[in-house]
């Protein structure tokens, strides 16, 4: 740029431009102007500066929480499902004595009123003198006259659609639900006939004849042993299958049975405790 050139700029511009040009012009050195000159004349491109240094990759730690949620929540479920399957494999009830007459006469269980008994199948027997009652939680209650043998069921489990069997050997046995319909089926099994009870009040004899069976309320289906026949008892009426195989269909129940029933259908299930 000349110095006519300056006489267009503002004296302040003009007094700008003379310090820029008062200053030095830097130069390279020597040394540098001669590796440029031989690099040129050699025909080598010019050197490129260098890549910056990557930063150094850094693992990453894992998640601990997303890895502990899952397993927690894994836990919790497998716990859950096993006290599901400890509370549907338990007792549903347990035995209880609610009474005893003569209890040396009693062989096969603890005779002390008010124990209660998660027992195994068990044979009860009961001597010339004895009697014996048992509950079943609120279940069912009921008697062992003297001289009755009686195998008497595992407990029943929770959610368990089987119904609970009792054997009678000999004797004769007394029974009540309470008034309400079984939420388990009972079956009671002698040699001459089965008695499947969905409530209420009950009796079944094991007899020379025979099996008697008696209803005093509620319903119960009685099957021949020999045939597989089977009835529906009406109340207070007894039903035999005799020995042979033959039945007496329904007969009017004596004055004997009338009383015993009806005191087991009024005592009822006694309240009991934890």
């Amino acid at each position: 740029m000349s110095r006519r050139d300056d006489m267009q700029h503002t004296p302040d511009e003009q007094q700008a431009l003379g310090a820029l040009r008062a200053l030095d012009r830097p130069r390279a050195s020597s040394e540098a102007r001669a590796r440029a000159k031989a690099a040129f004349l050699a025909g080598e491109a010019p050197a490129e500066a260098p890549a910056p240094a990557s930063a150094p990759v850094v693992p990453l730690r894992p998640n601990r929480f997303r890895v502990f949620v899952p397993l927690a929540a894994a836990a919790v479920l497998l716990v859950a499902l096993f006290g599901m399957w400890q509370y549907a494999s338990g007792p549903r009830a347990m035995w209880n004595v609610t009474d005893v007459v003569e209890a040396g006469g009693v062989q096969g269980l603890p005779t002390e009123t008010g124990m209660l008994m998660k027992v195994d199948p068990v044979t009860v027997t009961t001597g010339p003198e004895s009697e014996f009652e048992l509950q079943l939680g609120d279940m069912l209650r009921f008697r062992m006259l003297p001289g009755a043998e009686v195998e008497l069921p595992a407990i029943p489990r929770r959610w368990n659609p089987e119904p609970m069997v009792i054997a009678v050997r000999s004797g004769e046995i007394y029974g009540t639900t309470g008034g309400e319909k079984l939420d388990v089926p009972l079956r009671i099994e002698a040699a001459e006939a089965i008695a499947d009870v969905y409530g209420t009040t009950f009796a079944v004899f094991e007899v020379p004849e025979g099996t008697c069976v008696c209803l005093w309320l509620g319903t119960v289906k009685v099957t021949n042993r020999h045939d597989g026949a089977t009835f529906d008892m009406q109340r207070e009426t007894k039903f035999y299958v005799y020995k042979d195989g033959s039945v007496s269909g329904p007969l009017p129940i004596d004055d004997m049975e009338r009383m015993k029933l009806s005191m087991m259908e009024e005592a009822g299930l006694l309240e009991l405790g934890d």
